[in-house]
């Protein structure tokens, strides 16, 4: 048997008011406006970035959401988006600058980036592989190395070891190796990721980050600790 019970068209929409229709109209604008300085970012050159060890905060809060800082050509092209990432990240900037502040060329103290990628991670932000692998990377060597008190000028060698550490193997991820599975070594040949991690950090060069002795006292301390090892065939 046919249903023949007869059925309600639904309702027209109900036109906006003049106010709800300026403020749609508005919302609209603002919206396409947000998205069109989006379009401008370009995604960062993570080689560059991960081997530093301090970030401005307007740089870290553009790596934070995948924008390299240098594409954001002027304040009048920063999405609300990221002008809140920076907000949050200048209110807890004494939290994120370590015990020894850097200053940088602007006068105000830079944070690090360590710290920075833990803290992201740590209140639920959504950030890029690059700084979530940096934040896990961090969080394993800082419980590996509070395992046993130091006295305070171990404390403060070991300190400046791990510092150089975390430099290097940042500068290895950079350059595309997993430090824990490094290609073997061929017997009168350079080897390639200790050359690549070096040319990174600028080692025995003019503006070096680490010199020579630092360098290879801090990879052989790497290579002891299991932080960098070869690849071992199956």
């Amino acid at each position: 048997m046919t249903d023949k019970r007869r059925t309600r068209a639904p309702s027209p929409p109900t036109p906006l008011s003049g106010r709800d229709q300026i403020d749609y109209s508005f919302q609209v604008a603002r919206e396409r406006r947000e998205q069109a300085i989006a379009d401008t970012y370009e995604t960062p050159k993570w080689s560059h970035w991960l081997v530093r060890t301090h970030l401005t905060t307007f740089q870290a809060a553009a790596l934070s959401l995948g924008i390299e800082p240098g594409s954001v050509r002027s304040d009048q092209h920063v999405t609300q988006e990221l002008r809140g990432r920076l907000d949050a990240i200048r209110a807890c900037r004494d939290l994120l600058v370590g015990s020894q502040g850097k200053r940088g060329q602007d006068g105000w103290l830079e944070i690090r980036l360590d710290l920075f990628a833990t803290w992201g991670v740590s209140i639920g932000w959504s950030v890029p592989d690059e700084l979530r692998e940096l934040a896990k990377r961090c969080s394993s060597t800082t419980a590996a190395n509070a395992e046993k008190p130091l006295d305070a000028t171990s404390a403060k060698r070991r300190k400046a070891t791990q510092i150089h550490g975390d430099e290097i193997l940042r500068a290895l991820v950079a350059a595309g190796y997993d430090p824990t599975k490094l290609p073997a070594r061929k017997k009168g040949l350079k080897w390639d990721p200790k050359q690549a991690a070096k040319q990174a950090l600028k080692v025995g060069k003019r503006g070096q980050q680490l010199s020579k002795r630092v360098f290879e006292k801090t990879w052989s301390a790497l290579r002891n600790s299991g932080e960098i090892a070869e690849e071992t065939a199956e």
